[in-house]
């Protein structure tokens, strides 16, 4: 009898580090949410440089902000998806990230990766609707909720034509976010 109260007790516990241990995993899974606002510097160039170059740098800089969704996928790895809004030279526009996210640090993330751009509204004759997109960045944690972002984005050719020559446009942008 007394055996097998020791075996039902190691039993128990056994059964209690294993849920604990499963429990502490699935909530490091769950999905977190969170909001994102940023400033860019944009650069536009169709062959020749027409950006920031003798421009009023008021018309070649903006503000996006949005909200993201991510999911841990390893203890190193993540997946975030953004869903941002931008008013950029009298157009708005809709930004869509898909970023994987690489933990260096408890405090640093370095992430990459592609966008979907989705022009709305009239866009005139020197814009398409939709355009594709790949950014590059860093993250750095400032606390367990608020986090400073700094990305490279680089918008294709295929949303922007000037006299049918493909034109592209680069933008860094400085962020600032809150994770719930």
């Amino acid at each position: 009898m007394k055996r097998l109260l020791q075996f039902m007790a190691i039993a128990l516990i056994a059964f209690q580090t294993a849920s604990a241990q499963q429990a502490k995993e699935e909530k490091e899974r769950k999905f977190k949410f969170g909001m994102l606002a940023s400033l860019h510097l944009h650069n536009f160039e169709d062959g020749n440089t027409i950006g920031f170059a003798n421009k009023n740098l008021s018309e070649y800089s903006t503000v996006n902000f949005g909200g993201f969704v991510e999911r841990s996928l390893s203890e190193k790895f993540s997946l975030r998806g953004e869903l941002l809004y931008a008013n950029a030279a009298n157009s708005h526009l809709i930004e869509i990230p898909l970023i994987l996210r690489y933990k260096l640090c408890d405090k640093i993330y370095f992430y990459a990766g592609g966008q979907l751009n989705y022009m709305l509204g009239e866009r005139g004759s020197y814009f398409n609707k939709m355009g594709l997109g790949f950014n590059i960045g860093i993250e750095y944690n400032f606390s367990k909720n608020w986090f400073l972002d700094l990305r490279y984005v680089y918008k294709d050719s295929q949303q922007i034509v000037f006299e049918d020559l493909p034109a592209h446009v680069q933008s860094i942008r400085l962020g600032i976010g809150y994770r719930f």
